[in-house]
């Protein structure tokens, strides 16, 4: 038989994050899926579990954190505010200090990089931001809320695009992407236009109607950059987006991300590729065990640091001891 694979309908996960990141997720059959009653129960969820509105949730973000998120003496204000986090796993003397000590500020309408080698600490970070896991110590506003005191509410504002690819078999990317739109919110048709424009900007459109089954790594990676983008939140996280993409195609979604946050997103972008952060991101902070080892914009990075190049700041402070290139 054939599945078709959509995340849980829990409470506890709004549908938003729920589906980007794929925490769980349940198989119904796809002839049942396609049964009109079975459309109306998950429409009837959809309505209890997302907000009215039929406007983007960038926009009922920007309301929920109007103080932090909105313009504030001429200058974008703070989307993302992390303050001196802490992260350990394990005791004794098996303990591993995942984070130590970060801080970082992302605001409305800029991009900034989490760059470091593998092992560095990046992925540990984005968990605590999106309320998977808690830190030892430290502070995460996102959008004026504490997110981990109110990790549920924080996710809300947040649309991730995780390092693994979504599972969505039996779904073709036009209808992943535009169910993503519509349980985040967006009115069918809003959805449906906002489909047609990233598959548009990412040259997917021949993929378009094919099932997730028969494509490539790089049209699966790019499919849940677009289930992210859709609707984008007041903060966009972005795991390594560019895996497996051809360099054509990189460039097409670079160019997206800049669309994003000039519409007043924050984005987070994580990745170990030297030479993108260093063309396209606006700020970087530079990991090495879980600390911040520098930080700025690319030519503060290349200024302040011996090399002539971000590749070989990255490499004289942290890649040579980690065997990156």
């Amino acid at each position: 038989r054939r599945f078709l694979y959509l995340p849980c309908l829990q409470p506890n996960i709004p549908l938003g994050f729920a589906i980007p990141f794929g925490i769980r997720y349940c198989s119904v059959r796809t002839e049942r899926y396609a049964n009109r009653e079975s459309l109306k129960e998950t429409e009837r969820n959809t309505k209890e579990m997302t907000t009215a509105t039929t406007s983007p949730p960038l926009a009922s973000a920007l309301r929920h954190g109007q103080e932090s998120v909105g313009s504030t003496g001429g200058r974008p204000a703070d989307v993302l505010d992390i303050r001196n986090l802490s992260k350990r796993y394990g005791k004794g003397d098996k303990a591993v200090q995942a984070n130590d000590d970060v801080s970082l500020t992302i605001r409305a309408g800029e991009v900034l990089c989490l760059l470091g080698h593998n092992g560095a600490g990046k992925s540990t970070l984005v968990n605590q931001v999106v309320g998977l896991t808690l830190p030892n110590a430290g502070t995460i506003t996102l959008a004026g809320i504490d997110a981990v005191a109110n990790a549920a509410q924080a996710r809300t504002l947040a649309s991730v695009q995780a390092q693994a690819n979504v599972p969505i078999t039996g779904l073709t990317p036009r209808k992943a992407i535009e169910m993503v739109g519509r349980i985040r919110g967006m009115s069918k048709a809003d959805a449906k236009a906002r489909t047609e424009e990233l598959l548009t900007a990412l040259d997917l459109m021949q993929w378009a109607d094919k099932v997730s089954e028969k494509a490539s790594g790089g049209v699966a990676r790019l499919t849940a950059f677009a289930m992210a983008a859709v609707a984008p939140s007041a903060l966009v996280v972005l795991d390594e987006p560019t895996n497996d993409v051809d360099p054509v195609r990189r460039r097409l979604l670079w160019q997206e991300i800049r669309r994003i946050a000039e519409r007043g997103a924050a984005i987070l972008v994580v990745t170990h590729n030297v030479h993108e952060a260093e063309q396209v991101v606006d700020y970087v902070v530079l990991l090495d065990e879980g600390k911040v080892v520098t930080r700025g914009t690319p030519a503060e990075m290349v200024a302040n640091n011996e090399g002539n190049t971000l590749e070989d700041v990255y490499i004289n402070l942290v890649g040579q001891e980690n065997g990156d290139a």
